[in-house]
């Protein structure tokens, strides 16, 4: 199995294993790898089942993004690689340089949220129209 096919942007994932098994970081490089490629932070959402599982991608995510900013070009040319990023290095060093800062200035969160905070939001937006 080449998981850098599962990292792609532009497909969706369903990541299902045992605890310790890595999802975490799976789902973090998934994420990771949208924003390098440009897809926006609120077009992406993931959804798990515990709000301490939520806040840990969070703050991994944040983390990662933060670190990059400050690695040097030889440092985040090995973080990529071990993303599945191996072309157009230069172009993806740079946007991981930017990454923590252009997630700062947007503003724009993505959603990583439990399957309840998941579907309570969905339904807050269409109460009115279906009179929940």
């Amino acid at each position: 199995m080449n998981i850098n096919n599962y990292l792609q942007t532009g497909t969706s994932v369903n990541v299902t294993a045992d605890a310790g098994t890595g999802k975490t970081w799976f789902i973090i490089a998934k994420i990771l790898r949208m924003l390098l490629d440009g897809v926006r932070p609120d077009k992406i959402t993931a959804i798990t089942f515990t709000k301490k599982a939520s806040v840990e991608m969070r703050e991994r995510l944040n983390a990662k993004m933060e670190l990059w900013a400050k690695l040097t070009d030889e440092e985040i040319k090995k973080e990529l690689i071990e993303i599945g990023i191996n072309k157009k290095i230069k172009f993806y060093t740079e946007q991981a340089k930017n990454l923590y800062i252009q997630a700062q200035i947007d503003n724009k969160d993505m959603r990583i949220a439990t399957f309840d905070a998941f579907f309570m939001d969905i339904l807050s937006q269409f109460h009115f129209d279906k009179e929940i």
